[in-house]
């Protein structure tokens, strides 16, 4: 993300207060990045990004990517539009026109952004982009996992056993399997544990002490403001396991910052909480990059591409 003093003109879709972003021009925003010297950039990475590149006056590769921002009175809503752009900065024709290239272009440049309200129950869910990508990429030993199912099991088959009234309640329950089917009598029974490792994780919950001496808490059980800031750091920690995983983007021949792994990964947090405090003052518009601007403090990458806001 570019760095917010680099975004003095036309960061926001308002000019003031008194503006409607649906009658005002559309944002737009040109990504260039471009190659150091020639043959710099992975042989295999310029073969994906081929329909998209053009080729510079002296000799080395660009990507130039417009993202544009208008309101679409038709739909009533806002209409986002991407296009590559050749030398000339006009917009590429032909195979660069195929939405699947969006795909190959980001596998090497990855984006992060968050919600604007960040609802720390809306981002901790199982659905939510972030935490739900965090939760499925844990992987356990299976000797471990069966170990662990099986004292679930029996754990949960304890607990269900210390109060017969639900026996009784599922039996009752049961019928309902026996006028659905028609035939013989079904059954039915509670179920107080996962069944799974995978329905464990997804029922993984969040805890929180402000300090040692503190209890544990659930996160919804802390202020609006911890809740806040909990949202940023899992932006930073999914960040982090998408940059240093398996994926194309943590390969040397990625278009995207190494030194922002490193920069995401020892950010202070100061960085975050100056976009958190302003996010409720007056200069909202000029610090809400500034999380990404820790990731990406200059325009050159590690690689020495030049990339340009």
């Amino acid at each position: 993300m570019p760095p917010p003093h680099r975004q003095a003109k036309g960061l926001a879709h308002r000019a003031n207060d008194e503006g409607d972003p649906r009658t005002l021009p559309p944002v737009t925003i040109d990504i260039v990045l471009e190659e150091p010297e020639v043959g710099v950039w992975d042989a295999d990475m310029v073969a994906v990004l081929e329909d998209v590149m053009t080729i510079l006056p002296r000799g080395t590769n660009g990507v130039t990517v417009r993202v544009t921002c208008v309101w679409n009175a038709d739909k009533e809503a806002f209409d986002p539009r991407w296009e590559f752009l050749d030398a000339g900065g006009q917009p590429m024709t032909g195979k660069a026109q195929r939405a699947t290239n969006l795909t190959g272009f980001f596998a090497y440049l990855p984006l992060f952004w968050l919600n604007a309200l960040r609802d720390a129950p809306d981002e901790f869910t199982p659905r939510a982009s972030y935490w739900g990508r965090l939760s499925r990429s844990v992987r356990i030993p299976n000797e471990l996992e069966n170990e662990a199912l099986k004292t679930l099991a029996d754990l949960d088959s304890r607990l269900i056993a210390a109060d017969p009234h639900l026996a009784e309640i599922a039996g009752g329950i049961g019928q309902a399997t026996q006028v659905a089917i028609g035939e013989g009598p079904g059954a039915a029974r509670f179920n107080m544990l996962p069944l799974g490792i995978e329905d464990m994780l997804q029922r993984t919950g969040l805890m929180l002490r402000n300090e040692n001496l503190r209890p544990w808490l659930p996160l919804a059980s802390h202020g609006q403001g911890l809740q806040s800031l909990a949202v940023i750091f899992l932006l930073q920690a999914a960040a982090l396991q998408q940059l240093t995983g398996s994926g194309t983007s943590g390969h040397r021949s990625g278009l995207c910052d190494r030194r922002a792994r490193s920069s995401l990964a020892s950010a202070s947090g100061a960085n975050a909480l100056a976009a958190h405090i302003s996010a409720e003052g007056s200069k909202t518009d000029r610090h809400a990059l500034s999380v990404f601007h820790t990731a990406c403090p200059t325009p050159r990458s590690a690689l020495g591409t030049v990339a340009r806001w």
